[in-house]
């Protein structure tokens, strides 16, 4: 909750020389000082009815026009009300735009971040169609699709370089209430993301560097060329830098803030992604004045005599916690506190300057917690707190998985594939909540180790080895922790494989039954090669519909046959698969990231796979006729004699009409070839009625 305090009801203690330093916290607090790392190019609240045009940032970044264009045309951009304040609508055939002379357009062609609300029913198209297809919400007026924001079927899409990198919203936003949109896209790296209500839902790699600017480009909001968007837009913001995910949630949680002003209670203390509460006869604030690193810390606020104050929060251990403090109390008459779960850990008191501290904290929960008593001195004694750091003890085992696939069925198109497939062995701590993953990424998203998020490993299926080792060693790979959280960490670290060739990562070969063969017995003899590993090897055969493993083995090192368990009639797949663990190969660097600790343990290791499969069908390609029957019949009983057929699975019906009634499932068996003989009638329930031998 903000917090502003009118000078005339200050303490009558508080020097006038003291005002001036309360008066830049409160403007602090109001958003008009600005933060580090992201340029706030314009701010559009729309709450000027007679001027939508208007740029209240102060930056002069005004629209150059509103327009109304089209056969139904029928108003300009009307001002409503909006998430806060005014807000700004369109009926498909309005817009607003900016111009060359605004330097908007050439603000799009680099890093950027954009913040908006909107409100809409509308849908256009599919959800999967191209940007450029849908409803134009915000981007380039002619097609040069540096940004584009558009609506398709019921989500968001977010495209640049003629829709060659689209992401869609996985949330639908045409429910008729106010949605945020957040799109960022890094110049440097290429990674574009879509943030919907403060949460990361999409996100992908495209080229880097800055887009190439159109003679008189022009950006529109609200109608580009085809279709036109139907419903409202408020409180937009464009910014010259990447949002990050913690910058995002304040956004979404301050619809009328910008994340350019003084910093929030965990902005000042540079640990935003923890949760910070204040309480007492008077709350802490951030504020710029004065501080540890030059740029932000908080404060306890004014406190009369016998009063106090604290600061709060709450992390779960085991960890590594240290921070600076300083008391600012020159004649004794107040000291400042810590403690943890309510224990009194340390006190500071006089004018002690700034001092570090740091602790072990044990596991589970830990409240946090500074506390300024302020017992005799004047108001303006103060507690100070910055560079608050909680650092897990992060440890981390990750697995590269290279197989070689020699898959001949024709799921995979019958050629070798390759392939990384990177795990987590181990990774700690967990993510913070199941709605958030860690990661590891290779360059270009090829290759995903993950926990948390219902997968643990994905890798695209290349053309050759050579593709694979492009993939994992040309550009750094990245660690996420906590990805898209406000207490998201990235690590980057640079792989290396050497010695590493088609020779070495061998092949498989199934030799027999071979790919497609047809009237296979119900118990083959598989044969197969493979690579000159020490290793074992592992087999198993799947049958349909669904081909789950139905029969499965290890089987010692040097085996090159196996004879599974009786085979079912129709298609089956025959995998051998072999593996080995040797950690010579990948060569990894530790990971590191900008103001991060470093991890605890890190640890890698290599597995190489090599396997083989193929489809066989068991018995005829094509279902053989119903066997022939015979009924005989004698004073006492009837009997129904046929011939079975080997491994198929026969069942024996009933009905009690030929015309109306249902056939009734008796019994079935797998035949093996000779006679069966079954008396009738089968069971007192069906005394009489028609038979029929159903083979499948």
């Amino acid at each position: 909750m903000m917090r502003l305090y009118d000078s005339s009801l200050l303490h009558p203690s508080l020097s006038t020389s003291k005002l001036p330093f309360l008066l830049a916290a409160c403007l602090g607090l109001l958003g008009l000082e600005q933060a580090p790392g992201q340029a706030l190019f314009g701010h559009y609240r729309f709450d000027e009815p007679s001027n939508l045009k208007l740029d209240s940032s102060g930056a002069g970044h005004h629209a150059s026009y509103t327009f109304c264009s089209g056969a139904n045309c029928t108003q300009f951009p009307r001002a409503i009300g909006g998430v806060s304040g005014g807000a700004i609508g369109f009926d498909g055939t309005n817009g607003l735009s900016w111009d060359s002379d605004t330097a908007l357009p050439a603000a799009l062609t680099g890093s950027y971040s954009v913040s908006l609300w909107l409100k809409t029913t509308q849908v256009q198209g599919s959800d999967s169609w191209p940007g450029f297809l849908g409803a134009a919400i915000f981007g380039d007026a002619f097609g040069n699709d540096h940004t584009l924001l558009a609506l398709t079927g019921s989500k968001v899409d977010f495209s640049t370089e003629n829709s060659s990198y689209d992401l869609h919203s996985s949330s639908s936003i045409n429910s008729g209430q106010f949605v945020h949109v957040v799109v960022t896209r890094d110049a440097v790296s290429g990674e574009k993301r879509l943030f919907i209500n403060g949460d990361l839902e999409n996100e992908e790699t495209g080229s880097t560097g800055a887009f190439a600017l159109a003679p008189n480009s022009e950006v529109r909001l609200g109608i580009r060329y085809g279709a036109g968007f139907r419903g409202v837009v408020d409180e937009l913001q464009i910014y010259e830098g990447v949002l990050s995910p913690a910058q995002t949630a304040y956004l979404f949680d301050n619809p009328a803030g910008t994340v350019t002003g003084a910093p929030t209670l965990g902005d000042s203390v540079d640990a935003p992604e923890l949760s910070w509460s204040t309480g007492g006869s008077s709350p802490w604030f951030a504020q710029t004045m004065e501080s540890f690193d030059g740029a932000d810390a908080a404060q306890s606020g004014p406190l009369d005599f016998f009063q106090s104050n604290y600061l709060e929060t709450t992390v779960q251990g085991p960890g590594t916690l240290s921070f600076r403090w300083k008391s600012a109390s020159p004649d004794d008459e107040g000291y400042l506190q810590f403690l943890v779960n309510g224990v009194d850990m340390d006190e500071l008191s006089g004018d002690s300057g700034w001092v570090e501290n740091t602790f072990e904290l044990g596991p589970g929960a830990n409240t946090l917690r500074w506390t300024y008593f302020n017992f005799t001195g004047p108001a303006e004694d103060a507690g100070f707190v910055d560079t608050v750091s909680f650092a897990q003890p992060i440890d981390v085992n990750l697995q590269f998985e290279i197989a070689r696939g020699n898959n001949n069925n024709a799921f995979y198109g019958g050629a070798d594939t390759y392939s990384l497939f990177p795990f987590f062995n181990f990774i700690s701590p967990l993510p913070l909540t199941t709605g958030h993953v860690h990661q590891a990424v290779s360059p270009n998203e090829r290759f995903i180790a993950q926990q948390g998020g219902g997968f643990s490993s994905s890798s695209r299926l290349l053309g050759s080895l050579d593709d694979v080792l492009n993939e994992a060693t040309n550009g750094f790979w990245r660690l996420y922790l906590n990805k898209g959280s406000a207490a998201e960490k990235l690590y980057t670290f640079a792989v290396t494989i050497n010695g590493l060739d088609t020779n070495t990562l061998g092949r498989t070969v199934l030799l027999s039954p071979t790919n497609g063969s047809v009237n296979v017995s119900t118990n083959p003899v598989f044969h197969w090669s493979g690579p000159d590993w020490n290793s074992t090897v592992f087999v198993s055969v799947q049958n349909p519909p669904t081909f789950t493993r139905s029969t499965n083995a290890t089987l010692a090192l040097g085996t090159t046959n196996w004879t599974a368990l009786a085979r079912p009639y129709g298609t089956n797949r025959f995998r051998a698969r072999y593996s080995a663990n040797n950690g010579s190969y990948v060569q990894t660097t530790t990971p590191t990231g900008a103001g991060l600790p470093p991890l605890n343990s890190w640890v890698t290791s290599t597995r190489l796979v090599s396997e083989a499969s193929i489809d066989f069908v068991v018995g005829a390609a094509v279902p053989v006729p119903v066997p022939d029957a015979s009924l005989a019949v004698s004073n006492e009983t009837a009997c129904l004699t046929f011939s079975t057929q080997p491994g198929r699975i026969h069942t024996l019906q009933v009905k009690t009409n030929l015309t109306t009634a249902p056939w009734i499932s008796l019994t079935n068996f797998v035949g093996n070839g000779d006679q069966q003989k079954i008396p009738l009638p089968f069971s007192s329930a069906h005394p009489e009625g028609y038979y029929r031998i159903v083979t499948q």
